[in-house]
């Protein structure tokens, strides 16, 4: 039985839809942030700023990969969303989440020497 209730959702969810863009427009002057993350059959990434998403991508593992452990297929699941947004964050302050501390540290030291070195 469709409710009151039911119905403010509806709408709520409507008006989020068609009237608040989903996806905002990249501005090289704002932060960058890319989350990604990896299961067993697929890795996924966004890359966000402001805290609302500019694009996203994701892609299937291929066999060899999904037999990797958990936490080098996080690893791959960063390293490509690197790639995969290099236009974006080419020359770029990026920050780059994934749901393991040990990766985040480990990316932070290496951005980090990058920044020093200037190399990449």
């Amino acid at each position: 039985m469709w409710q009151t209730e039911h119905q403010k959702a509806f709408e709520s969810l409507n008006h989020v839809i068609i009237e608040v863009p989903v996806l905002a427009y990249y501005d090289p002057e704002k932060d960058n942030l890319i989350q990604s993350d990896a299961s067993l059959q697929g890795i996924a990434c966004v890359l966000m700023q402001d805290g609302r998403p500019v694009c996203h991508a994701s892609r299937s593992l291929t066999g060899t990969e999904s037999l990797c452990s958990n936490i080098e297929r996080e690893l791959l699941a960063a390293c490509w969303s690197l790639e995969k947004f290099n236009h974006y964050v080419c020359w770029q302050k990026v920050i780059i989440e994934t749901v393991h501390k040990f990766h985040n540290e480990c990316l932070a030291t290496a951005a980090e020497t990058v920044a020093k070195d200037g190399k990449t």
